[in-house]
């Protein structure tokens, strides 16, 4: 599923950078460096922790209003900040990567954006030994700095699939990060 919803993004990215080729504000390829704050909840089991992100995505915005991207992104490790195990093991996350999109539409001339996150993730829990994708949505405002730089916040749920005699873990992701645009 992660492997379709990525080729998805891929494809979705490329068709928006083609069909805005010719045009007057075509859309930009775009990096973004992220701090997240991460907590991993299953009953009697959580964890808490600080990850870097890396994003790589495309943005454009389709009309004066509607704004839209497609991005990959991984988190290369976590910083304990708080774990609580039970007997069968810890919900400690060592990476995760994940591709989505993010559909938005414009306040203020292009400054403020607001955006929607629909995507999938897959994350490694280390204590576990189990790697398992999962379903994220969330909510994202952007501000415009300057033409090249931005600020971006977001907050994010995912929803991950069974491990065997643990159940559904989830996640609740907070996010602070800055974004440059190759225009």
């Amino acid at each position: 599923m992660l492997r379709k919803l990525l080729y998805t993004a891929i494809i979705y990215v490329l068709s928006l950078a083609v069909a805005n080729a010719g045009s007057l504000c075509p859309g930009s390829f775009y990096v973004a460096p992220t701090i997240v704050y991460q907590t991993m909840s299953l009953p009697g089991i959580g964890y808490n922790g600080i990850a870097p992100r890396l994003t790589l995505g495309y943005e454009d915005m389709l009309t004066p209003v509607i704004y839209t991207a497609a991005e990959i992104f991984t988190n290369p490790t976590t910083i304990k900040v708080y774990n609580n195990p039970n007997n069968m093991g810890s919900l400690r996350v060592t990476y995760s990567y994940g591709a989505s999109i993010l559909p938005g539409i414009s306040f203020a001339d292009n400054v403020t954006v607001g955006y929607i996150r629909l995507g999938v993730i897959k994350t490694r829990f280390d204590n576990l030994g189990k790697i398992r994708s999962g379903f994220q949505y969330g909510v994202g405002v952007k501000w415009g700095l300057n033409d090249l730089w931005s600020v971006r916040g977001e907050y994010s749920y995912t929803k991950y699939n069974n491990i065997v005699n643990f159940g559904h873990p989830d996640s609740n992701t907070y996010s602070i990060g800055l974004m440059y645009s190759f225009a």
